[in-house]
């Protein structure tokens, strides 16, 4: 698999790669704005269900007092504009980064095909002899829309699903590191105990 993703990487330009690190270095800000819009939820509802939390958690009475908040009411009011602001502003790149990571497959789709097309029409005469035009025509058409379709886009769609992920983890891990390991070790438990049960029914089935 991933000797046919190095494969595509060799069909980009060097100006496509640099686009594609740059969706990458999106991609990451994209996910950082969905961790602080969920992560500026917990505060708000905290507060909004129990005002005394304000003055026993220390950086709530820190926010609270550097700001200057005369009462409870207000300093609701603010943690949930700065909540819902920032799932405005997360959801507002995420279709900004989004758009881009679809333009990017499908002009990705037209700069090959293009290329394609060219290695054709400069090809020696030979080539054509013992191949049918629609079979050549459907390499441009079909097959390069495949490819845009079936392995770049999901790529770079991978890419942002993986980094994401690894934000979420690695916040866990400082917020409770104990929920990590647990965690892995129920998940981690529980797809062993499949792999073992189906992988017992696929030999007993010659599979």
């Amino acid at each position: 698999m991933f000797d046919t993703y190095r494969k595509v990487l060799a069909l980009l330009t060097p100006k496509e790669r640099r686009k594609a690190y740059w969706l990458i270095a999106m991609v990451v800000v994209m996910a950082v704005f969905d961790i602080a819009g969920v992560v500026s939820i917990f505060p708000f509802l905290n507060v909004v269900s129990n005002p005394e939390v304000i003055e026993t958690n220390n950086k709530l009475k820190w926010v609270y007092d550097r700001i200057g908040f005369t009462n409870e009411r207000d300093f609701m009011i603010a943690l949930g504009g700065i909540s819902f602001a920032l799932l405005i502003v997360s959801n507002g790149f995420r279709i900004i980064a989004t758009r881009a990571l679809v333009r990017f497959s499908w002009m990705r789709q037209y700069t090959i095909s293009r290329q394609l097309l060219t290695k054709y029409l400069t090809g020696p005469y030979s080539f054509f002899l013992n191949r049918n035009s629609s079979e050549l025509t459907s390499y441009i058409v079909v097959g390069i829309s495949q490819l845009a379709s079936g392995m770049i886009h999901p790529c770079m769609q991978l890419i942002a699903k993986v980094l994401l992920v690894l934000l979420i983890l690695s916040l866990l891990i400082v917020v409770n590191p104990i929920l990590i390991v647990m965690m892995f070790l129920v998940v981690g438990g529980a797809y062993s105990v499949i792999y073992l049960l189906m992988g017992k029914k696929m030999s007993v089935v010659g599979m």
